[in-house]
């Protein structure tokens, strides 16, 4: 580690230093080096130093370190193609700043219960879990093409929509989704989204539509999809994706799917 720049008592690498030139400005940093092959977030493990930011730089930055903005500038961390070492733990925090932690590999599970944020997409990034229970989100929660083990939103509430399209959670024999009371004051996307272990959104509420088209539910055995008690504002659609459209493959459920008692949101 080179010690040139300080972030209170924290010694930054290049990269970090980097992002924090880029949080004052509000642009994006972008590691990624434009191979697809070495870019992917399952070969994170291979990403070197001049690819690695420590959580702890990312934690100091969005909870709030005094780093001013430029004049003019609204801050904002836009990180794309990292390997984050460490745990990003944000539980109980104010995130007042927009997040972006796309195409990143992450060593540790990412911790977000009882956080308030404004905005945060990890679209792209490969996870051992997202930990986000009481979540309060202001606005979008993008998790599109995520890889995670696990992903918990208990009573997680998402002012706007949340975002699964194309995600990627394993976990065989146990509960890879947990959106149990989850509320969305929008849509649920998880078109072309492949579930490995139970999906479990009991007494959910969405407001308007949810989308599973072309998703694959696999529970084989046991119950793929336990959505008991979910109201839903809008349509519900589990189906084989058009050809005209983006997802352009069948709906799969192998294992149970209970719908008991799902209602529709009245409207005004």
């Amino acid at each position: 580690m080179t010690e040139e720049h300080l972030l209170g008592d924290l010694a930054l690498t290049a990269p970090e230093q980097r992002l924090v030139d880029a949080f004052r400005r509000g642009v994006q940093v972008d590691l990624r080096e434009g191979d697809a092959a070495k870019d992917d977030p399952r070969r994170g493990k291979e990403w070197g130093p001049r690819r690695t930011v420590r959580a702890e730089v990312i934690e100091r930055l969005v909870l709030g370190t005094g780093v001013a903005p430029e004049a003019g500038r609204v801050p904002a961390l836009r990180l794309r193609g990292a390997r984050i070492t460490g745990r990003l733990d944000l539980a109980h925090g104010t995130i007042g700043c927009p997040v972006w932690l796309e195409d990143c590999s992450f060593a540790e599970p990412v911790v977000c219960d009882r956080a308030d944020v404004r905005h945060l997409s990890l679209a792209g990034s490969r996870l051992p879990a997202l930990r986000a229970d009481y979540l309060r989100s202001a606005t979008d929660l993008d998790l599109t093409r995520i890889t995670a083990r696990e992903l918990r939103l208990y009573g997680a509430e998402v002012n706007g929509n949340l975002e699964l399209d194309e995600a990627r959670l394993v976990n065989v024999g146990g509960c890879a989704l947990y959106g149990t009371h989850l509320k969305v004051n929008g849509s649920l996307h998880a078109n072309g989204a492949s579930i490995e272990g139970e999906a479990r959104r009991y007494g959910a509420a969405v407001q308007d539509s949810v989308l599973m088209i072309g998703t694959w539910l696999l529970n084989p055995g046991g119950t793929a999809l336990a959505a008991g008690r979910m109201s839903v504002g809008g349509s519900l659609y589990m189906r084989r994706g058009d050809h005209g459209g983006p997802v352009r493959r069948a709906f799969v459920a192998d294992g149970k799917i209970r719908l008991d008692g799902v209602t529709k949101i009245g409207r005004a």
